[in-house]
């Protein structure tokens, strides 16, 4: 059969994704040079190395190609095992008559399902420059909630990489992610990706872009005393992310802690605020 005779999932400006049945698709990517081309084919050999395999799975829900795909002998794209979900920025504006808890509450579980993706992987060398909501898949049934790494071939993998960034964390207003910190001879690290987090949990809980407001640590002091967030393990963490010569933290378990223990509301103002049990 041929790529037309195939269900087309999704088109995009740089590659077509198809429905090849039994569970797989194609990712085939067009209007891309072909220095960046033999960089994504770097990386999907990488994958598909035996040693590698073992390696990513480690990782839970990352979503690793299973072969390359080529036209005219050239690599062209690759085929990936098909999963469910939706994107969970479309996800909260399909749902966007939630109360403000349980919009947190949700936000909550898909970070920690997230960062049980990212942790692993920058384990492993491994760095998600567009790691934003758009390149993973959120998946609820039955209250269960499941997370999906899909964009592999933007993945930073040890120093391979094309510059593929989120227009939202990497922008000139942004100063802070450009220091030493997170990014070294265009390389990023594990900090960038717990920063992506921090900045995901603050704007899809509160719908207020923190990178609109914090340029400082000062500032994001003050948009969290705005919040009326507490002194809890998350807002250090959250303040971490200011530090220029502090590494940052993982937030899981914080995360976990502070979503047991403090709801999402609005003040006699309707201004949104955490507020303890």
């Amino acid at each position: 059969m041929k790529l037309k005779d195939y269900k087309l999932l999704c088109t995009k400006d740089t590659c077509d994704i198809y429905d090849l049945g039994n569970g797989i698709i194609l990712k085939r990517f067009k209007n891309i040079d072909k220095k960046t081309l033999d960089i994504y084919e770097q990386k999907v050999s990488l994958a598909l190395h035996s040693l590698n395999k073992e390696k990513y799975q480690n990782i839970p829900n990352l979503n690793t190609p299973i072969d390359i795909y080529k036209e005219e002998n050239n690599f062209q794209g690759y085929y990936q095992r098909k999963v469910e979900g939706i994107d969970f920025i479309s996800y909260l504006k399909i749902n966007k008559d939630l109360d403000p808890n349980t919009r947190f509450q949700k936000v909550c579980n898909y970070i920690i399902k997230k960062e049980e993706i990212i942790k692993p992987a920058n384990s492993l060398g491994i760095c998600f420059p567009d790691g934003l909501s758009g390149n993973f898949l959120y998946n609820e049934n039955n209250n269960i909630v499941n997370v999906n790494a899909i964009d592999y071939e933007g993945l930073q993998i040890e120093n391979l990489t094309t510059l593929e960034f989120s227009d939202l964390i990497y922008n000139i207003h942004n100063r802070i992610i450009f220091t030493p910190k997170y990014v070294n001879k265009g390389l990023i690290n594990y900090n960038t990706d717990i920063f992506s987090l921090g900045i995901e949990f603050l704007y899809f809980s509160t719908k207020i872009n923190p990178l609109t407001k914090v340029r400082t640590l000062e500032d994001l002091k003050n948009y969290l005393d705005y919040l009326n967030f507490p002194n809890h393990e998350l807002r250090k963490k959250l303040e971490l992310l200011y530090q220029k010569d502090e590494n940052n933290e993982y937030f899981k378990e914080a995360l976990e802690d502070f979503k047991n223990t403090y709801t999402l509301t609005y003040n006699k103002d309707k201004q949104k605020v955490f507020k303890k049990r």
